[in-house]
């Protein structure tokens, strides 16, 4: 949903800026700007309906389901075994100070 609000906003930047320059440009009249909107307005649209159908497909939002599950098993995989890593390396650490002890007695 956030992927669709994110093109949302960016074809809206998009379109009010396109309108922004076709409207400032020296040479082009407004009236000529106004025709254009039209056709900018319907390309929208069909992308917007495209993506909308899109987004409703049932196998789509699975596919979605279960990337976003794997990727959070992955980021938590990489946590503990940083975690695990740092507690070896602390128990390698004591073994090496106690047997550095025996051997010194």
């Amino acid at each position: 949903m956030k992927t669709l609000k994110n093109v949302a906003i960016v074809a809206l930047v998009l379109f009010l800026g396109t309108i922004f320059l076709l409207s400032n440009k020296e040479g082009v009249p407004i009236e000529q700007a106004t025709e254009i909107i039209p056709s900018i307005i319907k390309d929208t649209r069909d992308v917007f309906d495209g993506l909308n159908d899109f987004s409703k497909s049932e196998d789509v939002r699975k596919k979605v389901e279960l990337v976003e599950k794997e990727a959070f098993l992955n980021h938590r995989k990489e946590v503990l075994e940083s975690k695990y890593q740092i507690e070896i390396a602390e128990i390698e650490q004591a073994l090496d100070t106690v047997r550095g002890e025996m051997s010194t007695s």
